[in-house]
């Protein structure tokens, strides 16, 4: 593919309206736990912060806390829902498989055995991103809300 307009109408011609949402099922049963957490984990990590660093006052965080809790928002987001992620992963990779289910099957028959691994492949780097990326990502929105209230 050239790019994204590349590969949705090349999707749409081969497959159409369906192969454009092939996954979403289980795209959605991964985002739902995925979210909750993310921000949980990101909303939480700063009060804790707070109570213990500055008498609860969310908005005195320094600059390390505030990576510190959005890194940890992004270890939070992924942990629920990574065998979740391989499932949509292998669905929209592999069009053989006619369902979602179908897929967490034949995920199911390759653990069989003591193979558990095979639901976390590629879970050290997500993880290994998820801290960086996501320290970064709220550290940047907490500093454009900041200015946007013309702090």
């Amino acid at each position: 593919y050239t790019g994204v307009l590349d590969a949705g109408i090349r999707t749409f011609r081969q497959q159409g309206l369906r192969g454009l949402y092939r996954g979403m099922d289980i795209t959605l049963l991964r985002d739902v736990p995925s979210y909750f957490t993310y921000f949980v984990s990101y909303e939480g990590t700063k009060r804790i912060l707070a109570h213990f660093n500055h008498n609860g006052r969310v908005e005195s965080l320094s600059t390390p806390e505030l990576l510190l809790a959005g890194g940890i928002a992004g270890f939070g987001a992924w942990v629920p829902c990574y065998p979740q992620d391989v499932v949509k992963s292998r669905m929209q990779s592999n069009l053989t498989y006619r369902s979602t289910l179908e897929c967490f099957r034949s995920l199911q028959a390759e653990a069989r055995g003591g193979n558990w691994k095979v639901w976390f492949k590629g879970f050290g780097p997500t993880m290994a991103r998820a801290f960086p990326a996501n320290a970064a990502t709220f550290f940047f929105y907490e500093m454009t809300m900041k200015i946007m209230r013309g702090e």
